[in-house]
């Protein structure tokens, strides 16, 4: 494998990490706020989710 082609691998390998950084803090923080009682319409405007996304994390 060449250097390049090795150096594109590990990029998009990070690449793929922070994505799944950023949701799990989106799924982390969307947690919190539905715990704390606040609207769902609140809670979808806040973190960008959609109304099924934010069923799929109270389960």
């Amino acid at each position: 494998m060449s250097i390049a082609k090795r150096l594109k691998e590990e990029g998009r390998a990070q690449g793929i990490g922070i994505k799944k950084g950023k949701l799990e803090a989106r799924i982390e923080i969307t947690s919190t706020l539905l715990a704390s009682g606040l609207e769902q319409a609140t809670v979808m405007n806040t973190t960008g989710l959609t109304a099924g996304e934010l069923a799929q994390i109270r389960h």
